[in-house]
C-alpha cells in the first residue's frame, strides 16, 4: 500500500490538491480519515480506493505472476 500512497501523493501534487479537496471529491464527511490513510496510520476501503485513484487518474496494475 505504500507505493499506492505515494503515487496518490505525488498525482495530488500534480494537480495541485490538497489532502482536504481530495477528501471532498471523493465526498467522505469526515477529512481526517483520509489524512490518516495518506500518512500510512490508517487502511482505506478498496471503492474508496479505487475511486481516488480514478479521481486522480491513476489505476492499478498487476505484472503476470505477481
Amino acid at each position: 500500500m505504500p507505493d499506492i500512497i505515494e503515487a496518490v501523493k505525488a498525482a495530488m501534487e500534480e494537480k495541485g490538491w490538497t489532502r482536504y479537496r481530495l477528501a471532498k471529491e471523493l465526498g467522505v464527511k469526515n477529512a481526517s480519515g483520509v489524512y490518516r490513510w495518506l500518512a500510512g496510520q490508517q487502511g482505506i476501503g478498496y471503492a474508496t480506493a479505487q475511486k481516488a485513484l480514478k479521481l486522480l487518474g491513476l489505476e492499478i496494475t498487476t505484472k503476470k505472476g505477481e
